[in-house]
């Protein structure tokens, strides 16, 4: 999993900040987009294999791509957040 989870992993007090609930849903979110990035790329790789058009499907994995960047960027503004709440800006 990509490194900014390890935080969420290893130290609950994140989530128990003033930041809690908004990062959990964004955790959740990222998470969905992994799922459905997943399965839109294996819905892709059967439609090739078949011989099918794969615009749409193409088109979906660009938007579930899309947001997950969003996502994540969502969750790293809060990391920086929290962390600014618990050290003061300074990482220790």
């Amino acid at each position: 999993m990509a490194p900014i989870f390890a935080a969420f992993q290893y130290d609950g007090s994140l989530i128990a900040s003033s930041a809690g609930p908004e990062v959990a849903m964004v955790v959740r979110y990222v998470r969905e987009d992994e799922t459905y990035i997943a399965q839109e790329r294996e819905a892709l790789a059967r439609q090739r294999a078949r011989g099918q058009a794969t615009a749409e499907a193409e088109r979906r994995l660009a938007a579930f791509e899309s947001a997950q960047r969003v996502h994540k960027a969502h969750l790293r503004r809060l990391v920086a957040r929290i962390e600014e709440e618990r050290w003061g800006g300074g990482r220790h």
